[in-house]
């Protein structure tokens, strides 16, 4: 009965002396220990853009790495849409991404509708799901960290072993899809009736504008 009031109370039950509720001990390290992780999620997210941003004297490498960025954008959104769908689950990241994909174009869409699709709004858009794809990597690890056993660990080592099939054609297709995307930057060849002015004059309007929307299409489209 003493212990039970104890619990429900905070005092120190059947009259011993310390802290009035060491049971929630657990949950403040774990809040701080998801602070911390999150902070480390956000300052590598920063990093990761900043180095993007800045790396102007390599095109190439900075397409690479801002493509790199964008997937992990759209793993990262897709990875709040699966802690607030399913939060004991983990989806793989291809789900992930395309839930991130969805959430992209409908926060874009708001971005656009309140004109705030800005160089800043959208750089932030993608750091935003950066950041959250690294503290869903950090968080996973952490729990795989706790779980970790020499058997475990053993067991898995000799199904992937006694099984190369599935990590063989596993293999093949990344390798692949790196292979079409990296050979894709070198693409140069542009449709001259409509790419320049869709492709290149619109994102540049987009950032400079923060929308979309422009009065004198209207025009245009009625005298066509």
């Amino acid at each position: 009965m003493l212990l039970t009031r104890a619990v429900h109370t905070g005092a120190p039950a059947y009259g011993r002396s310390g802290p009035a509720r060491p049971w929630l001990r657990p949950w403040k390290d774990a809040r701080s220990w998801v602070l911390f992780v999150a902070a480390s999620g956000a300052a590598a997210s920063v990093a990761c853009v900043t180095w993007a941003i800045t790396a102007r004297t390599h095109p190439y490498g900075q397409a690479v790495l801002w493509t790199a960025l964008l997937l992990a954008s759209f793993v990262g959104w897709g990875s709040v849409v699966s802690l607030c769908v399913a939060p004991g689950t983990r989806h793989d990241w291809g789900l992930r991404a395309g839930w991130g994909v969805a959430i992209c174009v409908f926060l874009g869409g708001w971005l656009c509708l309140t004109h705030l699709a800005s160089r800043v709004g959208l750089i932030a858009l993608v750091g935003t799901g950066v950041a959250a794809c690294f503290t869903s990597i950090l968080m996973h690890g952490v729990r795989a960290w706790r779980r970790f056993s020499i058997t475990r660990l053993r067991r898995r080592v000799v199904l992937a072993v006694g099984r190369p099939g599935p990590m063989v054609l596993v293999a093949i297709a990344y390798g692949a899809a790196a292979f079409l995307a990296l050979a894709t930057l070198g693409d140069r060849s542009f449709n001259q009736y409509d790419d320049p002015s869709l492709y290149m004059l619109l994102p540049e309007r987009l950032v400079q504008t923060g929308s979309l929307f422009d009065p004198f299409a209207e025009i245009g489209r009625a005298h066509v």
